[in-house]
């Protein structure tokens, strides 16, 4: 009776063990440090992938790049709040960028160096899911003589400005590079310049376009902000129609977002 027992309690202790370990080749997010007690019972990356993303208002988002999937379990009953309160700390720290958040679901951006993560975090009682997509950007480090040596010797210059999801609200990690360009511009008064606006191929054609031209039109209206009179600068928007990398890929995708700047 005494064995029986003890093989009854090992077998216990087994359960737990195998219980307590993660999903296999599964590892927590940077961003999203794990709640104390919980396990990855389920794990996956797949990539390219799309997710749709609600905001507030209802509005749909299908944002596509790297997926990462997530889900944690727990033994112990916990408010919802709770969770997600303490998974969320540390990406909350790093973003103001809210598109939804409510007692069970929190859904935010966050921009690390040239990766923008967009993460949408759900909890119940004993569990809680993470689905993250990882949007690549171009990382780019541009100067106002470096801006100069491109028009001298080809004639445009390509800008990565980061924007707000299929918006034209700039992005404050892109201000360096508007700066450079209107230094550039007030070192030379003479210079006059036209800027092209591109995206990439999700989304509707005519969309991209009116898009794509109310991109080049914020760039515009920045360096007005700095002392650049409207007269010198052109806006075009040319959407989708002009890819300069793969279409699919999210490194492609990344290369196809661009302001393109030449010479009148």
């Amino acid at each position: 009776m005494k064995r029986s027992l003890l093989f009854l309690l090992a077998l216990f202790c087994v359960g737990l063990l195998i219980r307590a370990q993660d999903f296999p080749g599964s590892s927590d997010h940077l961003l999203f440090p794990r709640m104390k007690g919980f396990t990855i019972v389920e794990y996956d990356v797949t990539e390219p992938a799309t997710y749709r993303f609600v905001d507030k208002d209802g509005t749909e988002m299908i944002v596509s790049g790297r997926m990462l999937y997530y889900y944690y379990e727990s033994d112990t009953d916990m408010a919802p709040s709770k969770i997600l309160d303490a998974v969320s700390a540390k990406a909350r720290s790093l973003t103001d960028r809210f598109c939804n958040h409510d007692g069970d679901k929190i859904c935010m951006i966050i921009q690390q160096e040239n990766v923008e993560v967009w993460a949408d975090l759900s909890a119940g009682d004993f569990y809680y899911t993470l689905r993250i997509i990882e949007r690549a950007e171009v990382d780019q480090e541009v100067t106002a003589e470096s801006i100069s040596a491109d028009l001298d010797g080809k004639g445009e210059t390509v800008l990565y400005i980061r924007f707000s999801y299929r918006g034209d609200e700039i992005q404050p990690y892109s201000l360096p590079a508007i700066e450079a360009l209107a230094a550039l511009l007030k070192a030379t008064p003479a210079l006059k310049i036209e800027i092209e606006g591109h995206t990439d191929s999700e989304g509707a054609d005519l969309e991209n376009r009116k898009i794509s031209l109310d991109r080049a039109t914020a760039v515009a209206a920045e360096l007005v902000k700095a002392g650049i009179d409207r007269e010198r600068l052109t806006c075009t928007g040319l959407g989708e129609s002009a890819p300069i990398a793969d279409i699919e890929s999210a490194e492609g995708k990344a290369l196809n977002r661009r302001i393109v700047i030449s010479k009148k």
